[in-house]
């Protein structure tokens, strides 16, 4: 899966790594260009105590619009996620 993002009016491809045969609290999100502080790559964890996801650089308080990006982009991924999660708690 890809998705397409806009950062400093610059367009990128993320190509996601997720398994989505399997729900899991870790996805990877490989850029096609360098992305400034976070290179070619980073990772998106799911924070239990919090029920939310997180970016392994602190892209969601350091750059909180492309952080809305990503999260829009995999919207159902995270929601998926977060299903699973309420059922494990409830």
């Amino acid at each position: 899966m890809t998705i397409s993002l806009q950062h400093n009016d610059v367009n990128f491809v993320a190509y996601v790594a997720y398994n989505f045969l399997q729900v899991s609290d870790i996805i990877l999100l490989r850029f096609n260009n360098t992305l400034q502080e976070y290179g070619n790559e980073t990772i998106l964890t799911y924070n239990h105590d919090k029920r939310a996801w997180t970016e392994s650089g602190g892209m969601e308080t350091q750059e909180p619009a492309l952080f809305r990006q990503v999260a829009y982009k995999l919207r159902n991924v995270f929601a998926e996620r977060s299903k699973m999660a309420h059922r494990k708690n409830a």
